[in-house]
């Protein structure tokens, strides 16, 4: 019975999207969250300051997933976080 209603709620949710809305890849939704709580930790710590990169590190090795490393990647590729944290994780 649980199974049914699921199949229903899915079914319906997927149908209740606004027009011209497509539905998000699970990975673009966790990349989405993940840099939410970038800019969260950003603006707690301000743009230029070690804190703060040190705060990001730590926020994207623990969630520890293939898209935080990614997201790893690009900010030391492009100079957000410093390269050295990328052998860290």
């Amino acid at each position: 019975m649980k199974r049914f209603v699921f199949t229903i709620v899915l079914a319906t949710s997927i149908n209740c999207l606004p027009n011209g809305w497509t539905q998000v890849s699970p990975e673009t939704a966790e990349s989405n969250a993940i840099y939410q709580k970038i800019n969260a930790i950003t603006n707690q710590y301000g743009r230029h300051s070690s804190a703060r990169a040190g705060a990001i590190f730590q926020f994207l090795k623990n969630v520890n997933s293939p898209v935080s490393y990614k997201i790893l990647q690009e900010m030391c590729a492009n100079g957000s976080l410093p390269a050295h944290y990328l052998n860290a994780a």
